[in-house]
């Protein structure tokens, strides 16, 4: 039973790899290296705070400007993006 929750999870990992891979997200493709998933954890990491921090400037969540722009009324009390 476990097994089968580890490796369902580990296609997951892989979806998420690909799918951000295929957007053009620096620094995502598939992997099951330990240190490069460890990498691409940080990344996401860094784009939630960045995203966080945009909101409450009211700038793009990158802070690049672009189509990605929320508008601080589209954020939670703690700077989330809300969904429309």
């Amino acid at each position: 039973m476990d097994q089968k929750i580890v490796l369902e999870l580990d296609r997951k990992v892989a979806d998420q790899q690909s799918t951000l891979e295929k957007a053009g997200v620096a620094g995502f493709y598939v992997t099951t290296n330990p240190q490069e998933l460890m990498l691409q954890m940080n990344l996401l990491e860094l784009i939630r705070k960045l995203q966080q921090r945009g909101c409450w400037a009211g700038k793009a969540a990158l802070g690049l400007g672009g189509p990605w722009q929320l508008p601080a009324a589209q954020c939670d009390q703690k700077g989330s993006p809300v969904p429309p």
